[in-house]
């Protein structure tokens, strides 16, 4: 072999490397290393610490659910909230209406008239999400704030377990719940299991890396924190990635529990997918940037393995089709390897242009479509945030609120 075939074969391995890491080998890593902690600090302390609070030692919670043109899901959202296993007289929900123009404000108002735990903030023209949040926290005296969307639906022991969680751990300043995808399974769409598996893998590496003291970015369906440490969200960062950061930098830890689960449907439509996507990728790539420099570096290897590599992964897969595609007349490893990713990109690429409504149903041809769909979502919100350009405001995705979650499933 050439100097020059010798290049580009450790360009195709590099690359090669650096896309099933992002995808696949830090995750396994996270895990494998929190499972060995576990083992070893089970052997030293075999029993369970964690404790249940009685009732009279629980704290006020106040659930924040801000909602812009929510109509179609808001009361199921609040009868949900108010079903809680939760003392009622230690819990309140406020309701904050950012701009909506539908029939939110009137839905919540006749849920308000008899309840006196509701409150209802109106923002005739839209503030935006996180300064919605801002403004509704400062009259808050409760001392855990719960933090959640309008489309999501809590197991009935979700509040209970996150404030058990807080309660177990004097130093976790906020916890993050599991965020579980299931409209898929009813409306037989490939295209959206494929999501509910990409949560799935998700949830796992983020309760591996709370276990390790890693965990940083939360779910923003269900993110409780303590009043005290909240601090003032920044317009442009998302609230579930910005907190965390915030409780680092006052001397506490940010955690993740498997126990509080909340429900939300995967968007149905690859379009609504990409715009989410993109507007995750931008803000949380402007947060990370803003706080980089005051994390550990333990810290700042876990963001850069999990999500900076994946948000770059466009680059990298462009390096080794490239690299693979000059060395196919090489071998045929190098042949055979080709072809796979040949085959990969056309199935997605037909699923694109032609849209058969039978193939987007089969996973062969979803899978390669939705890994193309993030990749390239990630690609455009780093290059918003290069840029320069902020996402304050945007439009929910409709497709996750039609038909709102009628059941809950059970773990």
């Amino acid at each position: 072999m050439d100097a020059y075939s010798l290049v580009l074969t450790g360009l195709m391995l590099a690359s090669g490397f650096m896309v099933f890491y992002a995808v696949l080998g830090y995750g396994l890593l996270v895990v494998l290393v929190s499972r060995l902690k576990a083992a070893r600090t089970s052997r030293a302390n075999p029993a369970d610490a964690s404790v249940e609070c009685g009732s009279e030692a629980l704290p006020s919670v106040v659930v924040m659910v801000s909602a812009r043109n929510e109509e179609l899901v808001i009361r199921q959202r609040i009868d949900n909230i108010f079903t809680q296993n939760y003392p009622a007289e230690l819990l309140r929900v406020v309701v904050i209406s950012d701009g909506s123009s539908d029939g939110t404000v009137s839905e919540i108002k006749k849920i308000s008239a008899d309840n006196d735990r509701l409150r209802l903030i109106v923002n005739e023209i839209g503030k935006g999400k996180n300064q919605s949040l801002n403004d509704a926290v400062k009259g808050i005296d409760a001392a855990i704030v719960v933090f959640t969307d309008a489309n999501t639906i809590f197991e009935v022991n979700a509040i209970r377990h996150l404030v058990l969680e807080l309660h177990n751990h004097p130093q976790a300043g906020c916890v993050g719940g599991v965020e579980l995808h299931g409209a898929a399974a009813k409306t037989g769409s490939a295209f959206s299991r494929t999501d509910d598996l990409y949560f799935g893998w998700e949830n796992t590496i983020k309760l591996a890396e709370s276990e390790l003291g890693l965990f940083m970015s939360g779910n923003g369906s269900i993110l409780a924190v303590r009043r005290d440490l909240f601090k003032t969200l920044h317009s442009g960062f998302p609230n579930d990635f910005q907190t965390p950061l915030d409780v680092i930098l006052q001397g506490f830890k940010p955690r993740m529990t498997r126990s509080a689960i909340a429900f939300e449907n995967s968007a149905q439509n690859s379009s609504e997918e990409f715009a989410r996507k993109r507007r995750i990728v931008a803000r949380a790539s402007a947060c990370y940037l803003h706080y980089f420099s005051a994390l550990s570096s333990w810290q700042k290897a876990a963001i850069a393995s999990h999500k900076l590599l994946r948000w770059t992964l466009g680059f990298w897969i462009v390096i080794l089709f490239c690299s693979n595609l000059l060395l196919v007349t090489s071998g045929k490893t190098f042949l055979i390897v080709g072809m796979m990713q040949l085959l990969f990109w056309l199935e997605a690429l037909v699923v694109k242009i032609i849209r058969p409504a039978a193939l987007r149903k089969l996973p062969f041809f979803a899978a390669p479509y939705y890994f193309a769909v993030v990749i390239f979502a990630a690609a455009q919100g780093l290059w918003m945030t290069l840029r320069g350009e902020k996402l304050e405001q945007w439009s929910s995705a409709q497709s996750t609120r039609k038909g709102a979650q009628a059941e809950i499933r059970s773990r």
